[in-house]
């Protein structure tokens, strides 16, 4: 039985929207491997690899010009305009996640106030994320998203306000730091010749990102604790609220606990991971919130330090698949 003529047609019918939103090459490569065709599956299309496959497509397929949706393409503002508009989402973030910790400082760390924070934080958190220019989150992972961060930011907070309010700065600089992860990833797209050699060239990237996430998370913290050293307790004074007061070991810990896992929620959203975006923030204020509860505290570690331990090096190897920084639409 004689095969078609150019068996390429039929994948191109079926891939055209791939081929042409791509930002390369590479970029088809990852979108034809997660549709399931393997070295195997591009023997069935006259090519000995994947690689080859992709770049007949992208010889064959016009690219689609960039919209007013894609506001990081080349039609979109100049690198001026977008490092302000970078610095001025990582001020955004910032500001919306000291609402909680402003709502605890001011009304004490009783339940009804403790309530009234998670519930105004989450809902300002859910807008803020959910603006378009942001992460593009869907409105279910945004709210996911504003629930486990007002959880966290208030546990830290009923435990030191100085504290809560270095957790709340660490959200920008995880905004600033996923960012960077992005844009350069991206920019390997158009460097990188083969997907081996962009996947090495991704490999230090997080774990750059992370410690610099740290360092900052480290510096906000050193900072809030030396500007007020008379307050090193929560609003209420009590041994659960000392858990996470002070310079101890219990308070760095956290802070880089949730430094981390807003830096790896923000990298998971720019990489269309919306659901583990939202979970490890979730996860994390879960187990913040325990440390506060002194016979929980040992859950509570294992609740903030577990899925990070699993979902850091996922988003280590994400971060190794072009698909990963595929410019998305806004909405």
């Amino acid at each position: 039985m004689v095969g078609p003529a150019d068996p390429v047609r039929e994948l191109i019918e079926v891939h055209r929207e791939l081929c042409e939103q791509a930002v390369d090459v590479l970029d088809i490569a990852a979108g034809l491997e997660d549709s399931g065709i393997g070295p195997a599956g591009a023997a069935a299309y006259r090519h000995t690899d994947v690689f080859g496959l992709a770049e007949e497509l992208s010889a064959r397929v016009a690219r689609r010009p960039d919209g007013p949706g894609d506001p990081d393409g080349p039609g979109g503002p100049g690198p001026v305009a977008r490092r302000s508009r970078r610095a001025a989402a990582a001020l955004t973030a910032a500001a919306a996640h000291l609402v909680p910790v402003a709502v605890l400082a001011v009304g004490g760390a009783s339940v009804p106030v403790a309530a009234a924070a998670v519930i105004v934080g989450a809902v300002v958190l859910t807008l803020a994320t959910g603006r378009p220019r942001w992460s593009r989150w869907p409105g279910w992972a945004a709210a996911g998203y504003g629930l486990g961060a007002a959880v966290l930011l208030a546990a830290v907070t009923a435990g030191s306000v100085p504290l809560g309010a270095a957790a709340a700065t660490a959200a920008g600089s995880a905004r600033w730091c996923a960012r960077w992860v992005r844009d350069l990833g991206r920019g390997h797209l158009g460097a990188a010749v083969t997907m081996a050699e962009f996947r090495a060239r991704m490999r230090p990237v997080l774990p750059v990102a992370a410690v610099l996430q740290l360092a900052l998370t480290g510096l906000w913290t050193a900072a809030a604790l030396a500007l007020t050293p008379g307050a090193p307790h929560g609003p209420d004074g009590s041994a659960a609220a000392a858990a996470l007061s002070g310079a101890g070991v219990t308070a760095w810990a956290v802070q880089g606990c949730a430094g981390l896992a807003l830096l790896v929620s923000a990298v998971l959203a720019h990489a269309g991971r919306a659901a583990l975006a939202a979970s490890v923030v979730l996860l994390a204020g879960a187990g913040t919130a325990a440390l506060l509860l002194p016979s929980a505290q040992t859950a509570g570690r294992l609740v903030c330090a577990g899925p990070l331990a699993l979902l850091l090096p996922y988003a280590w190897l994400l971060l190794g698949r072009p698909g990963a920084h595929r410019a998305r639409p806004a909405g």
